[in-house]
């Protein structure tokens, strides 16, 4: 039987943490929605640029640019055989029914497991990391877009 289970989170969950660990732990294939999406615009690809121009803008990647990269990722890699976990994915509603029916409705059950962080942790952790983008500024501008993200 194949496994399938998708952390959720807000940035700085330890979506990626606990991802990595079950990844390792049990030799299962795990990614990153933003990992997949930095590979496609490193390899400029043409879903890749479009995406770029979003977020240069500092914007969300619309929904069907995240499921058409996803969705390849999944099926050129043969994963809905063998199972993955998924770090990120899905975040949306449309983002969702996409990666049910991927999974053929139900006949590919998905585990989805949702971090919830107070704020304070999370802008403790992500300064912490040490990352170029890591800057109180944009840790509230991923905030804010997630929030909005999450109540809508």
């Amino acid at each position: 039987m194949s496994y399938y289970l998708s952390f959720l989170g807000a940035p700085g969950s330890g979506k990626g943490t606990q991802t990595e660990y079950l990844k390792k732990e049990y030799n299962i294939d795990a990614f990153a929605a933003g990992d997949i999406i930095r590979s496609e615009v490193d390899k400029l690809s043409e879903v890749g640029v479009l995406a770029k121009n979003y977020i240069l803008k500092g914007e969300l990647v619309p929904d069907q640019v995240v499921i058409d990269m996803f969705q390849s990722h999944i099926l050129n890699g043969g994963f809905i055989e063998k199972g993955f976990i998924s770090d990120g994915y899905p975040r949306t509603i449309k983002q969702a029914e996409s990666f049910s029916a991927l999974l053929k409705n139900g006949k590919y059950p998905i585990k989805v497991i949702y971090l919830d962080v107070s704020s304070e942790a999370l802008k403790k952790r992500l300064m912490q990391r040490g990352r170029m983008d890591d800057t109180l500024e944009s840790i509230e501008r991923r905030f804010q877009i997630y929030n909005d993200l999450v109540n809508n």
